[in-house]
């Protein structure tokens, strides 16, 4: 599944914004424009960090304009759009919870809508496709978009250059840990700025951040559970057949896709947790 859009009214730093996305996108602005504001929507949607059903609004998350008497109290509104990552890909496995919710999905767009309001203090969603909309509050449906759609928040402290905490001894072999030393010194290298050759730096960082990924976990479970399809598109690697894992594609994936999965691999050492990291990857 994809992110296609995001809507929000009246979240933190933005009034009212539409926000389309692609399969890789980058937001750039100033400071203080709303990138940060429609991340936080996005996690706090999908449940980043949070307990079953819950999304953990709080006062600051309220829109307050500029000026004298806006002392803000409007709804807030966050609405998530979902589309196929690839043509029939709700007609295979895995989709039945969203099948049972929104009957029709597979006659119209093809594309579903989560849409989460609070205001007053208290906070309600609903799905819906292009001619259905769900129960209110439907717990498990928002259970299992949440486990398909899985966020990764990653913090400033994570992108320092400061040496990456060993984590040899929590890696059961010699290649795995070469790998991760690999990565962390590109990642490192890349980071402070003293690459001799970025892209040479890029690409071999995250070769060997694919290639530990794949080591990490064995054999890749079913593209039908939500790590199996997350571990499928960061590693370019269809379901495993047996514990022979192939040489990773060196030509997989754009400049940013490559980027963003060594920024990944490289940052789980620096996030002051990496053993239960890479452990909770197995």
């Amino acid at each position: 599944m994809l992110l296609c859009s995001v809507r929000l009214e009246n979240f933190r730093a933005v009034k009212s914004a539409r926000i389309s996305f692609e399969p890789t996108t980058v937001l750039i602005g100033e400071n203080d424009c709303g990138r940060s504001s429609v991340m936080e929507a996005i996690a706090l949607a999908l449940g980043w960090n949070c307990a079953e059903a819950e999304f953990r609004f709080q006062p600051f998350h309220a829109h307050r304009a500029a000026g004298p008497g806006h002392s803000g109290g409007l709804p807030i509104s966050i609405t998530l759009e979902f589309g196929e990552s690839s043509p029939g890909e709700r007609d295979g496995e895995g989709f039945a919870p969203l099948s049972r919710a929104l009957p029709d999905i597979l006659d119209h767009q093809r594309r579903f809508w989560l849409s989460v309001t609070n205001a007053d203090g208290a906070t309600c969603w609903k799905f819906r496709s292009a001619g259905q909309t769900s129960p209110p509050e439907d717990r498990r449906m928002l259970d299992w978009l949440r486990r398909r759609m899985p966020v990764f928040w990653m913090t400033e402290g994570m992108f320092s250059s400061k040496p990456a905490e060993a984590i040899s001894g929590s890696l059961a072999d010699q290649n795995t840990r070469d790998l991760a030393d690999l990565v962390s010194r590109q990642y490192g290298d890349l980071l402070d700025g003293t690459a001799v050759d970025v892209s040479a730096a890029i690409e071999a960082g995250s070769t060997a951040a694919k290639q530990l990924l794949l080591n990490r976990v064995k054999l890749l479970p079913d593209r039908t559970t939500p790590m199996g399809e997350v571990l499928e598109q960061l590693t370019g690697r269809r379901k495993a057949r047996s514990s022979m894992s192939p040489a990773v594609p060196r030509s997989f994936g754009s400049a940013a896709h490559k980027i963003g999965v060594l920024v990944l691999v490289g940052a789980i050492p620096r996030s002051g947790s990496a053993k239960g990291e890479w452990t909770s990857i197995r």
